[in-house]
Formats: structure tokens, C-alpha cells, sequence
């Protein structure tokens, strides 16, 4: 009897340490998302191979702010810049690789060109044979990532091959991308060589879409885009497309708009106590 009661006691107090353990997590969560200057006293607090995945957990609670596209944008920028200010050494690859599959598909282009500049400065003494190590890894590390298809494998890939990519011409980008691929496994890996050089050239087509691909610019502008549509009677249509968490949808028959909703009436006997 008096074990089962000490097996019990011992029950609770696991579950009040993991419950306090959860919401202390949740806090700094919440700190580096809100205040990215929270970030490097955050990291230094904690295990190095933590570190990566705390940044992912951050990015996607940014990701789900109810605030505007170019709100989340910047902020994500703001805070990847500060974890890879901040990320303990031998983890950068890890880090860049959960930054980029924690950001929203069609805040991806936007993103990384507002996230480039600060790998450009973190990479800019790596010699090429580094460079291409430490871009292997983190696509080493996305196709570890749990719960993604290929699909999704194939278009963070092609993202991570942009971001890393410093060559100034298009030729040698297209040789740092064909280093690359041999990384990749079969599944996947002609998808990315088809869609990575136009990628490379800032055209995403392939990737998210005909006509939507780039909602949020760089500097944070929200940059509608418009496709056409065939209407129910055969007719073209325009289509505004501000979806910033999916890829493009493709033209298809447009919905008719709902009828609208009547005022409610408000019953006679209660009418004069409003």
C-alpha cells in the first residue's frame, strides 16, 4: 500500500515538473517571438542541440501571430537573423534548415530574400568546399524533417539551395546546385533539379505556383497578385489571390458569392428595450 502511494506521489511530481517545464518553454517562446533582442540571452541559457529546435518552435509561433503578412515577415527575418547571430557553433546547419521549414510556403520567397544578406555576411570567409558542406547538411537535415512529403522536402530544398547559393553568376550557381543534388535522395531529387535554377534566377513558378508565387516582397510589401478565372457562365474572370499560407491555387471555375445574410428581426414584445 505505502508503495503504491510513494509510486503515485512520485507520478504527480513528474507531471508538475513537465507541466512547469512546458509553460517555462512556452514563455520563452512567446519572448523570442515578441522581442527578437530576447533571443541571444535565451540560447545562451540553453543546450546547444536544443537550440535549433527552439528557433523552429519560435518561427512558428510567429508564422501564427493574427497580424499582417508583412508584419510576420519582418519579424521572422528579424528573428532568424538573431538566432544565427546567437546559434552555438555546429549547429548552424540544424538552425538553417528548421528557420526554413518553420516559415509559411508563400512567405518563403519574400523571406529568404530578406533573410540572404545576413547568411551572405555569416558564410562570406567559408571557402567553397565549406559552404558546400554546410549546404549539404541542412539539406541533410530537411529531409530528416518529420511529417514532410516530398513535395513539401522538394520545395524547402529548393528554398535552402537559394538562400546558401553566393555566386554572382548564374553559371556558377547552377555548378554549386549540381554539387548538391547527389545529396538528395532519388525521390525527390529530379524535382529539385528542375525547379532550383529558375529559382535561382528569383522565379518560383515551379514551386508555388502560376501566377501567385510571390505575395510578400522583401521589404515586407504585400504584393497581390492576380490570375484569371472562368466563370460559370464561360466568361474570364479576374481573381485577386492574398493567400499567403498555401501554395497558388490554379485557375478553375469561380464559386458564386453567397447570398447575403439578413439583418435578424428582433421580436415585437422585446422590440422597446432596444
Amino acid at each position: 500500500m505505502h508503495n503504491r502511494i510513494a509510486v503515485g506521489v512520485a507520478a504527480v511530481s513528474l507531471c508538475i515538473g513537465l507541466l512547469g517545464t512546458c509553460l517555462a518553454n512556452d514563455e520563452q517562446i512567446g519572448a523570442a517571438a515578441s522581442d527578437p533582442r530576447q533571443v541571444s540571452e535565451l540560447v545562451a541559457g540553453m543546450a546547444a542541440q536544443d537550440v535549433p529546435a527552439f528557433a523552429g518552435e519560435v518561427m512558428k509561433a510567429i508564422a501564427n501571430m493574427p497580424v499582417s503578412p508583412a508584419v510576420r515577415l519582418r519579424q521572422m527575418r528579424e528573428v532568424a537573423t538573431a538566432f544565427l547571430a546567437a546559434v552555438p557553433k555546429g549547429q548552424e546547419s540544424a538552425l538553417l534548415a528548421q528557420l526554413i521549414m518553420h516559415v509559411p510556403l508563400q512567405m518563403l520567397p519574400g523571406w529568404v530574400a530578406a533573410f540572404k544578406p545576413a547568411v551572405g555576411e555569416k558564410t562570406a570567409a567559408l571557402d567553397d568546399a565549406v559552404l558546400h558542406t554546410l549546404a549539404a547538411d541542412v539539406l541533410k537535415a530537411i529531409d530528416a524533417g518529420e511529417g514532410l512529403s516530398d513535395e513539401d522536402k522538394t520545395i524547402f530544398t529548393t528554398f535552402a539551395i537559394v538562400l546558401l547559393a553566393r555566386a554572382p553568376t548564374p553559371e556558377e550557381n547552377k555548378a554549386f546546385l549540381d554539387r548538391l543534388l547527389p545529396v538528395l535522395p532519388e525521390s525527390y531529387r529530379e524535382q529539385v533539379a528542375a525547379a532550383a535554377p529558375a529559382a535561382l534566377e528569383g522565379d518560383y513558378t515551379l514551386l508555388l505556383g502560376p501566377s501567385a508565387f510571390r505575395l510578400v516582397e522583401a521589404d515586407g510589401k504585400l504584393a497581390a497578385r492576380t490570375i484569371l478565372t472562368t466563370t460559370a457562365s464561360g466568361q474570364m474572370a479576374e481573381q485577386l489571390i492574398r493567400d499567403v499560407n498555401r501554395p497558388a491555387p490554379l485557375p478553375g471555375p469561380a464559386e458564386e458569392a453567397p447570398p447575403p445574410v439578413p439583418s435578424p428581426v428582433i421580436p415585437p414584445p422585446y422590440a422597446g428595450q432596444f
